[in-house]
């Protein structure tokens, strides 16, 4: 992230009782930047599949901010399944856009957010590079965040959870 990034954990209501969601986020003018984490209940692990946690966390996502899913990508990290979304955000102060990353590990789901103004949108604006180095930052926040909790292995994976894929390549590990 470009800066310090506030810490905050919220109590999500599912129908299988309260998840703890933990959040790390930066605004800087007009961008923010999200990296989070939940841990599902065992219970919902078993009753369910990394795909269909996935579209719940995305479709979630698409109503939360009352917004259009413009593009979706599924992706993997290493072996894990993923999704790369943009959402479409109308609002009174013109069109935002979301970009977002979404990774299931184990009984975790991890959640890399950037928005902006969709004229100015990071990914939008910037070169591959830049975006591969600026999403490689908050990559290390996420492999901080889960290795300070629990030893995960092979730090190469995280290492490119952010990179931006070329274009036609699925997976970013």
């Amino acid at each position: 992230m470009p800066g310090t990034p506030a810490e905050q954990t919220q109590a999500q209501d599912t129908d299988l009782g309260p998840i703890d969601v933990h959040m790390y986020t930066f605004e800087g003018g007009d961008v923010a930047y999200l990296v989070g984490y939940n841990v599902f209940p065992a219970a919902v692990i078993d009753a369910s599949t990394p795909a269909a946690i996935l579209d719940g966390a995305r479709d979630g996502q698409v109503e939360t901010v009352k917004g259009t899913l413009v593009n979706e990508s599924e992706i993997t990290l290493g072996t894990y399944p993923g999704r790369d979304l943009e959402i479409q955000v109308e609002g009174s102060d013109g069109a935002s856009s979301l970009r977002t990353r979404l990774f299931m590990v184990g009984d975790r789901l991890y959640q890399l957010v950037v928005a902006g103004p969709r004229a100015r949108a990071p990914h939008q604006t910037r070169s591959s590079s830049s975006i591969r180095s600026s999403l490689h930052q908050d990559s290390q926040s996420l492999y901080n965040l889960r290795n300070s909790e629990k030893n995960c292995g092979d730090r190469s994976r995280w290492n490119s959870l952010c990179s931006a894929p070329e274009e036609g390549e699925r997976s970013i590990a």
